[in-house]
């Protein structure tokens, strides 16, 4: 996560994206101030609370419509198409504002232009949106893809923030309506041209890069949008949609009064702004402790308590601190959202799954600010926001026990909750039996590297049969006495490096069924494996014509590891001691010149043993894995690695995953989850698409 913000910092410094961010910025602000403008003029004219909840239905029925419109895009490669847009947006926005403040007799309702001028800067702006980050993607390495659309995200959040504070400043000044106007059509005219020129200067040969489509894997099945997987996301879309849309428009019913200057709603909209913009910093550190589904409920549940709260109060000490929570959920909720499409969907299915997403999202905000305009006249927006508050806990927590853990078992798909943990235990039995160790009539090279190995423990012969290929491996382990040793040595080290290393785990057995399923993605590419354990794995990768580079944090495993490895194979791994737990020691290795381009695929087999051991490993593989590198995992259903799946996935991971069962060297017959893990930009559009236009 420390990685993942540093290349955040590092890409927001980049010259030539300068402009493309500040006219994002520019163009969302003065987006977020014509919507606050136009909400101040439809009650401080009609005094109507049904006006104000149809004008914010009207700015997001398009996005709802487009949602809708299957497979549609914008043409990215005109880089015209967004200046445009914006142009397009100045032109209405200046109109519109004008004329709402005509007499009624030489331009008609206001309340209809209203309307006219909510329809149409949403659409422009939905389609702006969807084409500039598309373009962006284009524009910048895929291993900065997650970053980029991430700071997307949070200069559209910063946007809201400046478009309130900027509304109520000028409110407060009795700024007049046509200078106000003039602002905002000149705010779309900059972002206009500062996206124009920052397009113009990230569009040369040198700088482009074309992001590949996602491809198909073998056997997998397109989603079923209407699945009960999705319930949980599509529910926290709606629900939480309509709540948040529901909050803007009593915002401006119940704080503005009759005062058509007042700033207080302003205040509080820039207050949820804040709490939107500060949300996402602590939630891969929380899912690393937290299941992603409980995650979701307190999403919820905060999000209902600081609705009621905050309009039952009456007062501003409480409102504030109240919304500012009520931001930090919503896009937690956007958060774990994305987690569940990516941790659940099919590679091909993402965009669907996400258009899905956003359309139930839409649907909520149009819902939510109807039922304050349909309501107005039975219940005040308080009575409605409460309602609405109740309805989208109950409508989350429904969709969590018909879609959630167990249904997505059920369907096939690996849930971020486990129905349970399995946890096999520290039993050193195996089938077939191990023999002593005897290297007399081995090679030379073999038997000095016993002897040194058997000054420090005695070793052990066993035979480990793969149970899927039925290849089969000569492995040699230290005996239980010696096992014994390493472990009161283990709980005497201050870092508790326990020798878990010296047992052929499930895990590591399953990773190498992997290496020989796929043994063409192996084959004559450089691979480095976290965890050098006894080295079943690595015997596996070197068979099949893999050069492999073994990491543990001690030299013992790592002379096991290469021993096995010449017995089975004749072949030697290339050997690194350090331990990934301290990034000081991870950046020195990625210093080093054998590790400075990184690796196409890193492997790892049950590394995920303890809590502590999640963050460090997502720090590793950012330094360490190429661009469009993979890893490969295999955990025995761990709640620590569940875990480190969720924040992963926040991160920008595509994650593919399948459980196996079999019986295991170690005399257990537990599942053993695999996991691919890539980056991928379409699953890095989730972020954007989801939490990008979050009220």
């Amino acid at each position: 996560m420390l990685a993942e913000r540093g290349r955040l910092l590092r890409l927001l410094a980049e010259r030539r994206f300068w402009a493309l961010w500040l006219g994002r910025f520019i163009g969302q602000t003065a987006e977020w101030l014509f919507l606050f403008i136009l909400l101040l003029a439809a009650w401080a004219l009609n005094g109507d609370p049904a006006v104000v909840g149809w004008v914010v239905a009207a700015r997001f029925v398009p996005r709802a419509l487009i949602a809708a419109l299957p497979g549609f895009r914008l043409p990215r490669g005109m880089r015209i198409v967004v200046p445009i847009l914006l142009a397009a947006e100045a032109v209405v926005a200046t109109w519109v504002a004008v004329v709402i403040w005509f007499p009624t007799d030489v331009i008609g309702s206001p309340a209809l232009w209203m309307l006219i001028g909510a329809v149409v800067v949403g659409t422009l702006a939905t389609l702006a949106n969807n084409a500039e980050q598309g373009l962006m993607l284009k524009r910048v390495a895929r291993r900065s893809a997650g970053a980029s659309v991430l700071l997307w995200a949070v200069i559209d959040r910063a946007g809201m923030l400046a478009g309130a504070v900027a509304a109520a400043v000028l409110m407060r000044a009795q700024v007049e309506t046509r200078v106000l106007a003039l602002l905002i059509g000149l705010g779309f005219v900059v972002a206009a041209v500062l996206v124009l020129i920052g397009l113009l200067a990230t569009d040369s040969p040198a700088t482009q890069r074309t992001q590949p489509e996602p491809q198909k894997s073998a056997g997998q099945k397109s989603a079923n949008l209407i699945g009960v997987r999705w319930l949980p996301p599509y529910a926290t879309a709606f629900g939480g949609g309509a709540l948040a849309t529901a909050v803007l428009a009593a915002l401006f019913i119940l704080w503005s009064g009759d005062d058509t200057t007042s700033a207080q709603p302003l205040l509080l909209a820039a207050v949820v702004g804040a709490g939107m913009l500060l949300g996402p910093i602590p939630v891969p550190r929380v899912l690393l402790r937290v299941s992603a589904p409980l995650v979701s409920v307190a999403a919820a549940a905060v999000l209902a308590l600081a609705a009621v709260a905050a309009f039952l109060s009456g007062t501003l000490l409480v409102a504030i601190p109240a919304l500012f929570l009520f931001g930090v959920a919503a896009v937690t909720q956007d958060s774990v959202r994305a987690i569940s499409i990516r941790r659940l969907a099919a590679p091909e299915s993402y965009r669907r799954v996400a258009r899905g997403s956003v359309l139930a999202l839409a649907l909520g905000q149009v819902t939510g600010a109807a039922a304050i305009a349909l309501g107005s006249a039975a219940l005040d927006p308080t009575g409605t926001v409460i309602a609405l508050a109740v309805g989208q806990l109950l409508l989350v927590g429904v969709a969590l026990l018909i879609g959630g853990p167990r249904a997505a078992l059920k369907v096939g798909g690996l849930s971020s909750l486990p129905v349970k943990s399995v946890v096999h235990e520290l039993s050193w039995d195996t089938r077939p039996a191990a023999t002593p160790a005897d290297f007399t009539a081995r090679e030379p090279r073999t038997r000095r590297l016993a002897k040194w190995i058997n000054r420090q423990v005695e070793m052990e012969r066993l035979m480990v049969t793969l149970p899927l290929s039925r290849r089969e491996f000569e492995i040699y382990r230290p005996n239980e006495q010696s096992r014994e040793r390493l472990f009161e040595q283990g709980r005497a080290d201050p870092d508790k490096q326990m020798p878990y290393w010296a047992k052929v785990w499930p895990s590591g057995v399953a990773l190498a069924d992997v290496v020989v399923e796929r043994n063409s993605e192996v084959s004559d590419k450089h691979v480095l494996e976290l965890g050098a354990g006894l080295g079943v794995t690595a015997c596996a990768v070197l068979e099949y014509g893999g050069h492999i580079v073994t990491a543990d944090y001690s030299a013992l495993p790592l002379a096991h590891c290469r021993l096995n490895a010449v017995v089975n194979t004749g072949r030697s791994p290339g050997a690194t001691c350090f331990n990934w737990r301290h990034d000081a020691e991870v950046a020195a290795v990625t210093a080093q010149a054998d590790f400075a381009n990184g690796f196409p695929l890193i492997i790892a087999g049950d590394v995920l043993y303890e809590g502590r051991d999640a963050e460090p490993l997502l720090n590793v593989i950012d330094r360490l894995l190429v661009d469009e590198g993979s890893l490969w995992l295999a955990e025995p259903v761990r709640r620590t690695a569940q875990r480190f799946l969720d924040s992963a996935a926040a991160l920008g991971w595509e994650i593919e995953s399948r459980q196996v069962k079999a019986d295991w060297p170690d005399a257990t017959d537990g599942p053993v989850n695999l996991h691919f893990l890539t980056r991928s930009p379409e699953a890095d559009r989730i972020v954007g698409d989801l939490g990008g236009w979050r009220i």
